[in-house]
């Protein structure tokens, strides 16, 4: 009985971050449904299906006992919330440039993050540079498979994720945006990276003092 209560708690911990950015989601639908002006279809899948990715993960996490630390789960949350409820939802992109900047280069630093605990956990031997760069390719490949969702489901549901409108209103490229998004994750990734080899640095720099 004890195991099973034990098991319980374990569990609803585990699940915990997934479930208050499932109820930050729920009130992002009621804000986007009374305050905002126009609705979008896309916007509202992209909720649902954000929504789900971090119970997904937790899921994967507990199932394949991937050994992903909480507070990776607990930033995947942020993202999302940050991401797809305040900066598509409630608009926060087209306020504040520097928030969609920002936003791509959390998701590069978190994805190559997660990467690099999966990754490097299957292995034995020490990485090697080709590897480092495999996992920046694919935080790339991540990062620009969303894009693709953007353009095509704004393409079936009639939307403007990408913001090409009003770009081009402005007298703007529409690529940009795109190229921009992919381009700081890449950077994100670069940072991640940086401070992985600052952090090794420094524990070499711990150890010669200790060993004097």
């Amino acid at each position: 009985m004890e195991y099973v209560k034990s098991e319980k708690s374990a569990a609803f911990r585990a699940y915990l971050p997934a479930i208050v950015a499932g109820l930050l989601t729920l009130t992002t639908v009621i804000l986007y449904s009374t305050v905002i002006e126009r609705q979008w279809w896309s916007v509202y899948l992209a909720m649902a299906i954000m929504t789900l990715v971090p119970f997904a993960i937790v899921f994967l996490n507990r199932k394949l006992a991937l050994g992903l630390p909480q507070y990776l789960i607990i930033l995947f949350c942020v993202h999302t919330v940050l991401s797809v409820d305040m900066g598509t939802a409630l608009g926060f992109y087209g306020k504040w440039k520097w928030w969609d900047t920002a936003v791509h280069c959390f998701f590069g630093f978190l994805a190559c993050a997660t990467l690099y605990y999966l990754y490097f956990r299957l292995k034995d031997d020490a990485p090697k540079a080709v590897d480092y760069i495999v996992m920046v390719l694919l935080v790339i490949s991540f990062a620009a498979i969303w894009e693709v969702y953007e353009f095509v489901a704004g393409a079936i549901l009639d939307s403007d994720m990408q913001d090409v409108r009003s770009l081009m209103a402005q007298g703007l490229n529409p690529i940009t945006d795109t190229m921009v998004d992919i381009v700081v994750a890449f950077a994100g990734s670069l940072l991640f990276l940086a401070c992985l080899y600052l952090k090794k640095q420094f524990i070499k720099f711990k150890n010669k003092r200790k060993n004097r």
